[in-house]
Parts: structure tokens; C-alpha cells; sequence
């Protein structure tokens, strides 16, 4: 623990040496990024979509997200869209200047749609998240998380790195890598738009 504690210590004094850069380290911003999920599942096939999600801070170490996420796929050669809103809140932590610890809770909504006369479905559930975020250098982010979702009677746990490097005075592009529990692998490119 004493060398985590030195390790930390040494992290915010590299880290004081930089200034957070727009759209960097805030949580005021819309994201929408192209995604391309490989699936595990023999019966499923790899999908694409797109994946949003905005943040508003109302106050510090506050901010209220959303997001939707529309993944479109072919299951046992029938096409299946799936459309997953999720609403939350998130909190942070700014061990030294940034160096931030999040946690998320919200809601999901699934909604899938199938092709043909075959039945839709809607479910309801939950998540939490525990996120990393660090500012390497003045434009560049690296953000590391966990996710466990619940959904009906699934039971998810996901795990991401993502990197944001400013290109405009407050836009961003965004890329980023997961993989879950079933071993299905998420690539995502896109952008942030920050806004205050």
C-alpha cells in the first residue's frame, strides 16, 4: 500500500506540471463515435453502430449523463437491432490536479428490434461504472474503467481503455478498446464536443 501511496505522489507531481486542455478532464460534452463489436458467440455475427453519450455538470464533482447506443448485428442469419438507452449520474474525485476517480450509477433500457414478424423485446436494468481519468500531457487523456450491468437476468462486467486527443480548442478525437465477461471485444473512433 506504501508503494501505491508513492506511486500517486509521484503521479500528481508530474501531472501539476500540466494544464487540463478543453475538452479534456471536464464533464460537460456530447461524444459520438462509430463502434464494432466482436462477438464471442458462434450464432451471433459482429456488429456495428453507433455509441453517444453526453454530460452535464451542474456543479464540481457532479454531472448528470446519458447515453444511446444502437448496435446492429445478424442472429442465426436474422437482423437484430438493439438500442440501448442509459441514464445516470457520475461523481468524481480530483486526487491532485488531473488525476480524477468516477463512479457511476444509472438505469438501462433495452429495446430490440428483430426483422420480420418476429416478437420484439424491452428490459430494464442497471449500472455501475469506477473510472480512472488521467491527463498524460496537455492534450492527450487516457481513461481507464469497469463496468457491471444488469439486464433481466444478465449479469455484465466490462473493461475499457480509452484515449482522447484534442484537435480543436474543444473537440477531441476519441478512441477506445473493451472487452467483457464473454469475451466479446468493443472498438470504438469517434469524437468529443465540450462545452461550458
Amino acid at each position: 500500500m506504501t508503494k501505491f501511496f508513492k506511486l500517486l505522489t509521484v503521479a500528481c507531481a508530474f501531472s501539476a506540471a500540466t494544464v487540463s486542455a478543453d475538452p479534456l478532464m471536464q464533464y460537460d460534452y456530447v461524444d459520438a463515435a462509430y463502434q464494432w463489436i466482436s462477438s464471442n458467440d458462434d450464432d451471433v455475427d459482429d456488429s456495428n453502430g453507433l455509441d453517444s453519450k453526453f454530460s452535464i455538470s451542474p456543479m464540481q464533482y457532479l454531472a448528470l449523463e446519458g447515453g444511446y447506443n444502437l448496435a446492429s448485428t445478424e442472429v442465426l442469419g436474422i437482423g437484430v437491432d438493439a438500442n440501448v438507452f442509459t441514464y445516470g449520474i457520475a461523481g468524481w474525485y480530483d486526487f491532485c490536479e488531473n488525476f480524477h476517480l468516477v463512479g457511476r450509477v444509472g438505469g438501462i433500457h433495452l429495446d430490440v428490434d428483430t426483422e420480420g414478424d418476429l416478437p420484439n423485446d424491452a428490459e430494464d436494468g442497471v449500472y455501475s461504472n469506477a473510472q480512472l481519468r488521467y491527463l498524460f500531457t496537455d492534450d492527450f487523456e487516457g481513461d481507464f474503467d469497469v463496468t457491471y450491468t444488469h439486464v433481466a437476468s444478465d449479469n455484465n462486467w466490462n473493461y475499457g481503455v480509452t484515449g482522447l486527443y484534442t484537435i480543436f480548442e474543444d473537440v477531441a478525437f476519441k478512441a477506445g478498446a473493451s472487452i467483457d465477461n464473454y469475451s466479446n471485444v468493443s472498438l470504438l473512433g469517434g469524437f468529443r464536443f465540450a462545452f461550458s
